[in-house]
Parts: structure tokens; C-alpha cells; sequence
């Protein structure tokens, strides 16, 4: 009860306090129950206030990114797991069209909103083909944000690693994904760029540039292509789930392929949607309930698409009395780990179906039902299409959408996408 109050007085005064987190240590003691008519006091509430600090640059250290920015032929841009910014997403844009210097963004790098954004960069830049592609290996790469989903992206740059790398991202620990870091820059990428753009001359490398775009609008292209011709399965499912989603909501990817179907696929230029996904340690942990917080923190609709394994991981997240039925949620329903028959060392073990497929029975109906969610399920294109129709409309309860697939058939179809969009 004491604890209660102290909480809900600490949330109260966290809202002013936007500039980090909040530390609460809550003393608990003895009666927990009071008796009739006996009250309780409590102390004035303490505020401790940290000044912001405006962090930048020395003008020595802008004067030296120009210079290289200046002797550097072909530069790429290439944003990470980062929320949505509106204002690094002007300044991005802006430096794009003056400079015409590409920028690759994944699909929780959130911004897919840029015109000419490069984002099948996971499709295109595939194992056995690289050679063919060093035409698109940059001078200087400026990488923001956190963690970048594709392997296919990070080990392209690493075996032709730029000559020069920036890390804009404002952090307390350096981050060397790409292993040939040269710079790293812990400030705010937007306040970086927005200074940035200001400074940049408008010299640029238009064939560069006209390379990454060219490549994406083929690959895309072939993408639309085969998702719209191939047997109904997963890939072509979260297709089509994803264009389904409304125009400024949230979407919440879990790991394993759904993660990577939604960075193959991507979210249309035309909706502002703030995607999110728990990436990090790349387990299943916490979607369902990561989802659930999004949906109570608002009104606006969430959805999250999530495999089998990671909804049923995480079903003690529906496990309370909230009212969350702005949320939506899609499972991708295998009955094992999936993602392990498309990796070729996993799926060629002898003991594969029992150690890494993990083989479970169970379907998102029962669960549904426990917690008095709305539930419809489908085994085919046509009656995803027909529930999609409907899955969005408001209502009193969430709503589950399961989608059934093989396993199988799933690895046969990405095995014969990796083939329809080599260039």
C-alpha cells in the first residue's frame, strides 16, 4: 500500500523530469494493512533536478568530418535500429538531395518515410554475388542508431570496408559492428545532421548515388513480383499483413524471420508507422509484452506480428485486467523454430527436428480464448485478405489473427526468393 502511493507519486514527478531515467527506492514497512481509521504520512516529495546537457562538437573536429566528407567520392548512409525522428529525417533528406548521397535505412530504422530510401539492400546484397556489387562499396560510411538486422548488409561492408567510418549514435559505449570504425561521434544523429547539413557543400557523386537507386527499384520490383505469383506462406502473408497496417500506428516485429520477412519486405514510403523489435540478444523474449506496454501507454492502434514460439513464450503478458484492445496481433504459426531449416549449418544436423526445430502443437486459439481476444485464423491467401479486411475496425476486445503455414514450404519459398531477385 506504501508502495503504491510512492510509485504513483515518482511517475507523477518523472514526467518533468524527461532529460533519464528515474530511480526509485521505496522503503517497505510494516503494518501493510492499516487498521480503521488509522492514516498515514507522508513525507513532501523531493525532487533532484539534472541540468541537460547540449553535447556538440569543437569547431576543429567539424572543420575535419568536412574535410573528409570533401575527399570522399562515394558516401552511404546507413541508419540502424533507431526511432522515429522527424527532425533527423528532414535533415537526412535534405542532405540526400543536395548531396545526392545514398541512405539505407532498415525497417526499424525507421525511415522508410524518405523519398529514394534504399531498403532491399538485405535482398541484393547476397552471398556469392558481392563481386558484382563493389560498385557499390563506399569511400565514407556514416552509420546511426543502434544494431542493423541484415547479416547479408554488415558482412558486404566488412569485406569491403569503406576508408573512413562514422557511428553517430548517442551512446556511453562504442559500437564496432561493421569492424572498421574510425570515428565514433556520441551525440544526437539529429543534432549531428541538422548541423551537418549546413555545413555540407553541395558536391556529390550522382553516378554513386544513381547506382543504389537503380539496384533497389529492380530488386523491388521483383519483389512485388514474386510475392504477389508464389504459393501462400508466411513470406506472402506478412506481405500483406503489412500493407494492411493503418497509416499512423505502431508495429512491433519479434525476432527470428519475422524480423527479417518485415526487413526484406518493408513498410511502404506513403504510411508513417514507428516500427519497434526487441532486438539485441535476437531471442523471443518480451514481444508480447513490449506490445501489450505500447498498447496501454495510448489509444492509437499497435499491431505485432510475432512467430509461434515467441506468442506462446510470452503469454503471461495478457495476464491483468487492462483494457488493451487497440492492440492487434498476428502469429505466424509453423508449430516450431522456422527460422533454423533456412540456415544451412542448423538444418543439415542430424538431430535438426529435435533440437532446433523445437516441434510444439499448440495454436493461438486456446490462448485467445482465455483471455476473451477476438480470433480468426486462416490457411490461405484469400481468407487472410477477407479477415484483413475487418481486422482494424475498432472494437471493445484485441483481436489474434493466426496464420498456419509449413515449415517446409516456408524454406522452399525463401530458397526460390534469394534466386528471383539476383541481379
Amino acid at each position: 500500500w506504501h508502495g503504491n502511493r510512492l510509485i504513483n507519486e515518482a511517475l507523477i514527478c518523472s514526467k518533468s523530469m524527461p532529460y533519464g531515467p528515474v530511480h526509485i527506492n521505496i522503503p517497505l514497512r510494516e503494518p501493510f494493512y492499516p487498521d480503521k481509521g488509522e492514516t498515514i504520512t507522508f513525507d513532501p516529495v523531493r525532487l533532484i533536478h539534472k541540468p541537460k546537457i547540449m553535447s556538440s562538437l569543437a569547431d576543429e573536429e567539424w572543420q575535419n568530418l568536412i574535410q573528409i566528407w570533401k575527399t570522399s567520392k562515394n558516401r552511404l548512409i546507413v541508419i540502424g535500429q533507431s526511432p522515429y525522428d522527424e527532425s533527423l529525417g528532414k535533415s537526412l533528406c535534405n542532405i540526400s538531395h543536395q548531396t545526392h548521397t545514398p541512405i539505407v535505412s532498415e525497417v526499424i530504422g525507421n525511415q522508410h518515410h524518405l523519398p529514394h530510401v534504399i531498403s532491399n539492400q538485405d535482398a541484393f546484397l547476397q552471398p556469392g554475388q558481392w563481386d558484382k556489387m563493389t560498385k557499390l562499396s563506399p569511400d565514407l560510411l556514416i552509420n546511426v542508431g543502434k544494431s542493423l538486422i541484415s547479416k547479408n548488409l554488415k558482412t558486404f561492408l566488412r569485406k569491403y570496408p569503406p576508408k573512413t567510418h562514422w557511428h553517430v549514435h548517442n551512446a556511453t559505449q562504442i559500437n564496432d559492428t561493421l569492424q572498421n570504425l574510425t570515428h565514433w561521434i556520441p551525440i544526437s544523429p539529429a543534432r549531428f545532421f541538422q548541423k551537418f547539413e549546413r555545413l555540407v557543400q553541395k558536391n556529390s557523386s550522382k553516378d554513386f548515388f544513381g547506382k543504389w537507386i537503380t539496384i533497389d527499384q529492380k530488386v523491388q520490383n521483383r519483389i512485388d513480383d514474386f510475392l504477389q505469383k508464389v504459393l501462400f506462406g508466411e513470406f506472402q502473408a506478412v506481405y500483406y499483413c503489412l500493407q494492411a497496417i493503418p497509416n499512423h500506428t505502431q508495429l512491433h516485429l519479434a525476432n527470428s524471420m519475422v524480423v527479417r520477412y518485415a526487413n526484406l519486405i518493408g513498410v511502404t514510403h506513403k504510411k508513417h508507422i514507428s516500427v519497434f523489435s526487441n532486438r539485441g540478444t535476437s531471442g523471443i523474449d518480451g514481444s508480447n509484452a513490449t506490445a501489450v506496454g505500447a498498447a496501454l501507454s495510448g489509444s492509437s492502434l499497435v499491431t505485432l506480428i510475432t512467430g509461434d514460439m515467441a506468442f506462446f513464450y510470452d503469454r503471461n503478458a495478457f495476464w491483468h485486467q487492462h483494457d488493451f484492445s487497440n492492440l492487434r496481433i498476428i502469429v505466424l504459426n509453423n508449430h516450431g523454430g522456422g527460422i533454423f531449416s533456412m540456415i544451412k549449418g542448423p538444418r543439415d544436423q542430424a538431430a535438426y527436428q529435435k533440437l532446433f526445430e523445437t516441434h510444439q502443437p499448440l495454436n493461438a486459439e486456446n490462448t485467445a480464448k482465455d483471455y476473451g481476444f477476438d480470433y480468426l485464423s486462416c490457411k490461405n491467401l484469400k481468407t487472410l485478405k477477407q479477415h484483413l479486411e475487418n481486422f482494424y475496425d475498432i472494437g471493445n476486445l484485441p483481436k489474434v489473427l493466426e496464420i498456419y503455414a509449413d515449415t517446409k514450404h516456408n524454406a522452399e519459398v525463401m530458397r526460390a526468393f534469394r534466386k528471383a531477385v539476383i541481379m
